[in-house]
């Protein structure tokens, strides 16, 4: 069965997601990334023309590299707004030891105010994850008011690492969603850590995401 084929046989949300991210990803350029890499000249241009315009060596190469069957390759296929999500997740996750010490209640209120909701530390808790000393400790050293910012600065970081461990099709996907600043990036994130942020973010997303994608065939 060809790709054609089983979009086809999916749910419109899907297949319409998985068409852009393979065949029109300037589309879904992180605003950052479009200013840096569009040139006033060409910002007329319709998505279509656009990607046709941003392409090089790696960006007609999924066809080779696609396989649904591996998470990170379903993730870079996702649309902006979940990576941000997944990258938020992440950041939560990757603090988790320091969030769960936040017994205060002006803290919480503050942190609350700042966007940190139930579902948020529901994923904290749920978890369980330690968190590296190193993160913690670079969390503390941040203002309270400034840790929802540097949570999911974290998380962009730790996908850009990622995006570069990736097949280059995939990862270019991946990279063009995240802001540029994200380069400086993080170590790759452990895999249970990246699961739990990926699950977190689709599940409530779409419950056909994950089954249809491992079941596209592999790319040759």
């Amino acid at each position: 069965m060809t790709l054609a084929q089983s979009l086809l046989g999916w749910p419109q949300s899907v297949a319409s997601q998985v068409f852009s991210a393979l065949l029109i990803p300037a589309g879904d350029l992180h605003p950052a990334q479009a200013q840096l890499r569009v040139p006033a000249a060409m910002a007329p241009l319709s998505a279509v023309q656009l990607s046709q315009a941003l392409a090089d060596e790696h960006t007609h190469r999924w066809s080779e590299e696609l396989d649904g069957r591996q998470l990170t390759h379903r993730l870079a296929l996702l649309p902006s707004v979940l990576i941000t999500q997944v990258a938020w997740n992440l950041g939560l996750l990757m603090h988790g030891a320091t969030l769960r010490q936040v017994i205060a209640s002006s803290a919480l209120a503050e942190l609350a105010a700042q966007g940190l909701d139930e579902s948020d530390w529901a994923l904290v808790f749920k978890a369980g994850s330690p968190g590296g000393r190193s993160q913690s400790d670079a969390l503390r050293e941040v203002p309270l008011a400034e840790w929802p910012a540097a949570l999911l600065q974290h998380g962009e970081q730790s996908l850009a690492a990622l995006a570069a461990t990736l097949a280059p099709s995939l990862g270019q996907r991946l990279q063009w969603k995240l802001p540029p600043a994200a380069a400086k990036a993080l170590p790759v994130p452990a895999a249970s850590l990246l699961e739990a942020a990926y699950g977190h973010a689709v599940q409530t997303w779409s419950s056909d995401w994950d089954k249809c994608l491992t079941s596209l065939p592999r790319a040759h």
